[in-house]
């Protein structure tokens, strides 16, 4: 495969070696699951998903593609600092150098296991198990996001799966009542790298209409946000009370206090 892609922003990626033991990969790897486990756990969502916004509490039925959970590495093992749904980096190790003009493509591997969620999610969605065949990236003026030459990747790799892609602001999406367009073609799928995560503001207004319609799937979306990646949740999840309240099981508990840090609602702390 030879992909004609801008190379990263300078300083995107460092040279600095991080040594990662096997023991902490194996945490986060648990940590992930466990916090997965949690969220679909009907205890916990009514607890949780009244105090999300409106947009938050509608169930689309999938989950979010490219999800990231961050890592800090210490002398008392990893801990998580964040959940986010709309998360860029992923294909930044195979970007090509400054001056190189190909780039190094994921193993095939590695390649259908990330296009494979797309698969999923669209299934979840549609009820039909194939490729979703046009596809929008979305984010604010993409060419000028720090990432934009991730966003041309991952066209590029949808692309050759077969799907027809489109990189587009929202203020390029058109919704009729009957479905959504960019640039006059039906979109199926929407990747949402915007972050705007729960879709309040004018601009993402007919992408909301669209997902609260069930006219598109878009993923991710403000439900896994409202789930996971709303940063309230953080000190829900170093509260074992509360895991326990929610039917968390007690070696799922002590995995995640240990592994979620201290956190605080400010807003909360200052009243």
């Amino acid at each position: 495969m030879s992909l004609q892609i801008l190379p990263p922003p300078p300083h995107t990626v460092s040279k600095a070696r991080v040594v990662l033991p096997k023991g902490d990969l194996r945490a986060m790897i648990d940590c992930v699951r466990r916090l997965y486990t949690l969220s679909r756990l009907e205890s916990y969502r009514k607890m949780v998903l009244p105090v999300a916004p409106e947009n938050g509490r509608y169930n689309p039925g999938h989950d979010a593609v490219m999800m990231g959970y961050d890592f800090h590495l210490t002398p008392d093992g990893p801990k998580l600092i964040e959940v986010n749904t709309n998360a860029g980096g992923l294909l930044l190790p195979w970007l090509p150098a400054s001056g190189e003009k190909k780039v190094r493509p994921p193993a095939p591997r590695c390649r259908e296991r990330l296009l494979a969620t797309f698969v999923r999610e669209y299934a979840l969605f549609s009820g039909t198990v194939r490729f979703p065949p046009v596809i929008a990236i979305v984010d604010d003026n993409p060419p000028e996001q720090f990432l934009y030459p991730e966003l041309l990747f991952f066209s590029r790799l949808l692309e050759e799966k077969g799907a027809r892609v489109h990189i587009a602001d929202p203020g390029q999406i058109d919704f009729d009542g009957d479905g959504i367009r960019c640039h006059g073609e039906r979109i199926d799928f929407i990747y949402n790298r915007h972050t705007d995560f729960y879709l309040e503001s004018r601009e993402m207004a007919v992408i909301r209409d669209a997902y609260l319609a069930r006219k598109v799937c878009l993923s991710p979306n403000p439900f896994t946000y409202a789930l996971l990646a709303d940063k309230r949740r953080l000190p829900l999840w170093k509260d074992g009370d509360f895991l326990r309240e929610c039917g968390l099981k007690e070696e799922m508990i002590d995995l995640l206090v240990r592994v979620v840090p201290e956190s605080r609602i400010l807003a909360e702390a200052a009243a």
